[in-house]
């Protein structure tokens, strides 16, 4: 706001804690859209993003479709304070609800980091040393579980990871994941680009935008990862 920007995107990493400075913004004239990641009461021109309930519920259906609709899964969730976060909870826990014969038998935090994933993993092996899948919902943290089941050698548990960036598809690649729910990151930078050009120039209004724009999901397993890397990460 202090250099005069005609516009700001943004990815929100606290869901909670940027509404005022998001809203002082929007007050004073500069249209804010969000990518990713919502802020709670923020006044945004729109949200372009994962529907994370929609894809970690296909992760889930994947998940349960691996283990022939029988077993225990956990998942490695992102920071507490996160929309991206909640939504990806809330979307796993109501898909595999769906399948009677799968318990989730835990599911916490790993802070949207290697480390603590790492952390998490450990925590919920000593818990559930019989555990036959792990859903990270980020891909940094499905790098910190394949580390861990690496160590241990646990090669039976299945991994399925979340955004599809390089370190999560070469875990489908190397085989130490089943698989990883990618968004399409180029499509919410692009068209948050094209939003705030569209609204600088005059051509359309903050208005005219929908509330949220969604910006799509595909399932990375080993028969297509070659195509998505260099397609989606040109690459």
């Amino acid at each position: 706001m202090s250099r005069g920007v005609d516009a700001i995107i943004l990815a929100a990493l606290d869901s909670r804690g940027l509404t005022p400075a998001v809203n002082r913004a929007s007050a004073a004239g500069i249209p804010v859209i969000l990518a990713d990641s919502g802020v709670e009461d923020a006044e945004v021109v729109t949200i372009i993003q994962t529907d994370n309930v929609r894809a970690s519920g296909l992760a889930a259906d994947y998940a349960a479709a691996l283990l022939s609709y029988s077993g225990k899964v956990a998942q490695i969730e992102g920071e507490i304070a996160s929309e991206t976060a909640q939504l990806r909870k809330k979307g796993f826990h109501e898909g595999i609800a769906k399948y009677p014969d799968i318990e989730l038998v835990a599911s916490i935090t790993g802070h949207w980091t290697t480390a603590g994933a790492v952390n998490a993993v450990e925590a919920i092996l000593q818990g559930n040393p019989d555990v036959d899948l792990i859903f990270a919902s980020a891909d940094l943290m499905a790098v910190g579980v394949a580390q861990v089941l690496d160590r241990r050698g646990l090669d039976e548990v299945i991994v399925i990871g979340f955004d599809g960036i390089p370190e999560g598809v070469a875990l489908v690649e190397q085989g130490k994941a089943a698989g990883d729910v990618a968004q399409n990151a180029i499509a919410m930078g692009e068209i948050g680009v094209e939003i705030a050009l569209q609204i600088i120039s005059g051509e359309k209004k903050a208005s005219d935008f929908p509330d949220t724009i969604d910006s799509g999901m595909l399932l990375v397993h080993r028969w297509n990862a070659a195509a998505y890397r260099r397609d989606f990460l040109g690459e």
